[in-house]
């Protein structure tokens, strides 16, 4: 098994779902697009000034990456205007990082670290907080939590209520005395599953509400019989607080590689 491709695989296909899922208004407003090249996935939003939303990863988990493949994603995110994005090739592919780096993009100072946790042993944490698998009806109070946890736009909260009821998706909400506070998304199928959009509002802060709910998503995952749990985060800075990381952390999470990030020229 090579664990990166396989990492790389499960984050291309949660995104690729996640894209697809969006509903046709926002879609629209957003300014979203995503297209598969060979193997990497290119996935944009215009109107969105945040790169989780623009860039292109998964080069050469199927087949060997050509210069072809790059300068196609390249040239399709250029042209969907979004005013930042990234490349992102896995640690591993030198002679993609090279040619990369050849046309002069980039290296941002904080890499995002990939995440895994085999799920051969169940989560355990003590806590006050319900932690539920959330329906149709929920789905305000999710999308509301996680806008204010990423000082997103409002209209976000629609994509990720589109979500609920998708084959592959569960979301989770961990209240306070009935009250929402935290939330997490999980995306399952076979062997592989993986944990994110995960964040907590301000009246939750200091209550465990992120380390609830990613229990609660541990252990759903390894009863579906998932044998991987993937995620991601940002570097851990020297002297920085990382709340998202520490969680994963102490949850059982290693961090299987760190994957760098490349900014075109015209953004530097």
């Amino acid at each position: 098994m090579n664990l990166a491709r396989d990492v790389e695989a499960v984050e291309r296909a949660v995104w690729q779902d996640m894209f697809a899922a969006a509903p046709a208004p926002f879609r629209d407003d957003a300014g979203l697009s995503h297209r598969r090249f060979d193997g990497a996935l290119a996935i944009a939003a215009a109107n969105i000034p945040d790169t989780q939303f623009s860039r292109a990863f998964a080069f050469g988990i199927d087949a060997p990456t050509d210069e072809r493949e790059l300068d196609n994603a390249i040239a399709f995110l250029r042209a969907t205007g979004a005013p930042c994005w990234w490349l992102q090739p896995a640690p591993e592919e030198r002679a993609l990082i090279a040619a990369i780096e050849a046309r002069g993009f980039n290296r941002t100072t904080r890499q995002w670290a990939k995440f895994v946790r085999r799920l051969d042993v169940d989560a355990t944490v003590s806590t006050s907080l319900s932690v539920a698998q959330i329906s149709a009806e929920q789905g305000d109070a999710f999308g509301a939590i996680v806008c204010e946890a990423f000082g997103a736009p409002p209209p976000l909260a629609l994509w990720l209520k589109a979500l609920i009821g998708r084959p592959n998706w569960r979301l989770y909400v961990a209240s306070v005395d009935g009250v929402p506070v935290s939330a997490a998304a999980m995306w399952s199928d076979g062997d592989f599953a993986w944990y994110g959009i995960a964040g907590t509002n301000t009246a939750g802060r200091g209550r465990g509400g992120q380390t609830a709910v990613l229990a609660r998503l541990i252990n759903d995952a390894r009863a579906s019989g998932a044998r991987l749990l993937v995620a991601e985060t940002g570097e851990k800075q020297p002297g920085a607080v990382s709340t998202s990381f520490d969680n994963m952390i102490r949850q059982g999470f290693t961090v299987a590689y760190l994957r760098p990030n490349y900014a075109p020229p015209e953004q530097c």
